[in-house]
């Protein structure tokens, strides 16, 4: 089975790599703390099945995450790989650059997530345990997008409000009403309220 991951979802699969490798080495992958947020930010791994409450979470705080089956498998590949949190931290600008900005993808080669150009998806092969290549066939722009930010308007007007998506061939036109949402949920890490899209 070919896993679809969104950069959030990379941003927090690395950062289980780092906390694993720098905290935990030696624990069962599913087992220990590898995450730490609010529900808001590891929404994107906890729909796809990738990280579950490690803890039992106390609504509107911070709680502690671990990586469910299907996400150890992916951060399991990066251990058998050679990756460590040396990686994931000494990316440019350091670590707070790498927890909180897209440039925590650069921590691992690029051409390990065999991304097709200008794609913001990776594609992991269940079965082979790696990264593989996968075409994208339909282009959506996205606009007018309102976010679920709890009222911080600061914070809304500094999101997105128009983003180009690309999908591969396991969508089609009559899902899109419910994947584009998802997929721009996935990308930024908020929910979204509303948006219109066109395919390009």
């Amino acid at each position: 089975m070919i896993m679809k991951l969104g950069t959030t979802q990379l941003e927090l699969l690395l950062e289980a790599l780092r906390r694993y490798t720098r905290f935990h080495q030696g624990e069962v992958l599913t087992e220990a703390w590898t995450g730490s947020g609010s529900y808001s930010e590891y929404r994107p791994c906890l729909k796809a099945g990738l990280m579950d409450y490690a803890v039992e979470p106390n609504p509107g705080y911070s709680t502690w995450w671990k990586l469910t089956d299907k996400g150890a498998v992916v951060v399991q590949s990066w251990l058998d790989a050679g990756y460590s949190y040396e990686n994931v931290e000494n990316v440019e600008n350091g670590y707070e650059c790498a927890h909180y900005h897209s440039n925590c993808v650069t921590a691992i080669d690029p051409l390990s997530f065999c991304e097709s150009e200008g794609s913001d998806f990776a594609f992991f092969d269940d079965d082979s345990k790696s990264f593989v290549y996968q075409e994208l066939h339909m282009q959506v722009v996205a606009s007018d997008i309102l976010y679920d930010t709890d009222g911080d308007i600061y914070l809304a007007a500094s999101l997105p409000h128009s983003m180009l998506l690309e999908f591969d061939d396991t969508v089609v036109e009559e899902n899109l009403y419910q994947v584009v949402p998802d997929a721009i949920s996935d990308k930024t890490g908020f929910c979204i309220f509303q948006c219109d899209f066109d395919i390009l």
